[in-house]
């Protein structure tokens, strides 16, 4: 059984390894909150309603003809007449160039929009490539 003395020199341990261990803690958590609000992983928020409106019936929908250049680093936001998001040169097309083909239109989120990069890099532009268009 400890005596009085090495209780409090444990308890004064334990204390101290806590207060260390808090320490570290808060210096890896500071370092970390560092790196994710350096300029590297700064971006500049694009309200949605910027290319977006709302419709009672239909929710939010894309502003048909709307053009947003040079956004996120020389990538443009390009709505055509019809309300989808195209890439240059081809504002209007919403089907198919070739007769025998069928038309396929992409719906969906932030993933199918292609949200962060060109049209013409999103996984839509690359199943056209794909299949020949």
């Amino acid at each position: 059984m400890p005596n009085k003395f090495q209780r409090s020199l444990i308890n004064l341990s334990i204390l101290t390894i806590s207060v260390i261990l808090f320490l570290v803690t808060g210096e890896i958590a500071s370092r970390i909150y560092a790196v994710f609000t350096s300029e590297i992983f700064q971006t500049i928020p694009i309200p949605e309603d910027i290319w977006n409106e709302y419709n009672s019936t239909l929710g939010w929908k894309h502003i048909p003809g709307k053009i947003l250049p040079d956004k996120w680093g020389n990538k443009s936001v390009i709505i055509n007449s019809h309300g989808f998001r195209v890439g240059s040169g081809r504002e209007n097309r919403i089907s198919s160039t070739l007769p025998h083909k069928k038309t396929i239109i992409a719906l969906g989120d932030s993933f199918t929009f292609g949200h962060r990069m060109a049209a013409e890099e999103n996984w839509k532009r690359n199943s056209e490539i794909r299949n020949g268009e």
